[in-house]
C-alpha cells in the first residue's frame, strides 16, 4: 500500500472541521458499515471495507483524545502499522484491528446469497456468544440457523465481561507477535474497534479484567497504548492502568 496523507492541518478549527468531513465521507456510525458502504445485499469487498473501518476508527480517535490532536497534525495512511500521526512535535505509530469474529463477513455473505435467492429472512437475529477460537462453520450450518434464527445459550453472571476480554485478548496477542517488524515511533499505539457480539458491559468490571489480561499479555512491551473504540467511550489501556474517555458522536 502506497502511503497517504488523510490530513494535514495547522489550525484547531480547521483541524476539527476535516477530522469530522473524514470521519463522515466513511460512515456515520459502525454499525451500518455494510449498508452504508455497500448495500445491504452486495459482496463484501473486504479490503476496500478494511481501509474504510480504519479510516472511520483513527478520524475517531484523533477526534477525541487532546494528546493525539496537538498542532500541527499530520495523519497518513499507511502499513506496519497502519497509520503515522504527527501530532505537535510527537509521532505516533498506530495499527489497527477490528475486534470480531473470524466467521461474521461469512455469515454475512451467506445472508446476502439468500436474499438473492429469494429466501425470506427475519432482519433481527440474536446476540449469541462467541469466542475467538471458534471454528468457521459450515454453509449449511449457517443456513439452517439463518433460517430459524434460534436463541442461543445466553451469558451467566460476569460471562460477557469475561468473554469480551478474552476475545480482546486473544486480539492484542496476534498483534504484539506481529509488533516486532512494525517501524516504530516516539509512541506506539494499537487501535481496536471493537465490534464483538455482546450484550451491554458492566464497565468496570471489564475494564479490570481487560487491564490484568492485557498486562499478562505483555501488550505494554509492544504498545504504550491500546485504545479500544467503543459506542459511548474509548478505552485507554496503559502500563499505568485504564482511562475512558466519552465518545462524542456529535464532534
Amino acid at each position: 500500500m502506497t502511503p497517504k496523507i488523510l490530513l494535514e492541518q495547522t489550525d484547531l478549527s480547521s483541524f476539527e472541521i476535516a477530522v469530522r468531513e473524514l470521519r463522515e465521507r466513511m460512515v456515520t456510525y459502525p454499525e451500518d458499515w455494510d449498508e452504508a458502504v455497500m448495500g445491504p445485499e452486495s459482496p463484501r469487498p473486504k479490503e476496500r471495507l478494511k481501509r474504510e473501518k480504519e479510516v472511520y476508527a483513527i478520524s475517531r480517535l484523533v477526534g477525541q483524545v487532546p494528546a493525539l490532536a496537538a498542532l500541527p497534525i499530520k495523519i497518513v495512511h499507511s502499513e506496519e502499522p497502519d497509520f503515522e500521526v504527527l501530532s505537535g512535535t510527537v509521532s505516533y505509530g498506530i495499527e489497527h484491528v477490528e475486534l470480531i469474529p473470524q466467521g461474521q463477513a461469512w455469515r454475512r455473505q451467506i445472508r446476502a446469497d439468500m436474499l438473492k435467492r429469494g429466501e425470506k429472512l427475519q432482519d433481527w437475529s440474536f446476540i449469541r456468544p462467541a469466542f475467538p477460537s471458534a471454528p468457521l462453520q459450515e454453509r449449511s450450518e449457517i443456513e439452517n440457523d439463518l433460517r430459524n434464527n434460534p436463541p442461543g445459550p445466553g451469558w451467566v453472571g460476569d460471562e460477557v465481561e469475561k468473554q469480551w476480554t478474552e476475545a480482546l485478548s486473544a486480539y492484542v496477542k496476534d498483534k504484539v507477535h506481529k509488533a516486532k517488524r512494525y517501524k516504530q515511533f516516539d509512541a506506539n499505539w494499537l487501535l481496536v474497534y471493537d465490534n464483538w457480539p455482546v450484550p451491554i458491559l458492566d464497565l468496570p468490571l471489564a475494564g479490570r479484567l481487560a487491564q490484568s489480561q492485557l498486562m499478562e499479555a505483555a501488550a505494554f512491551t509492544a504498545f504504550d497504548t491500546v485504545a479500544v473504540i467503543q459506542r459511548n467511550f474509548i478505552l485507554l489501556f496503559s502500563q499505568d492502568g485504564l482511562r475512558r474517555v466519552p465518545l462524542d458522536h456529535s464532534a
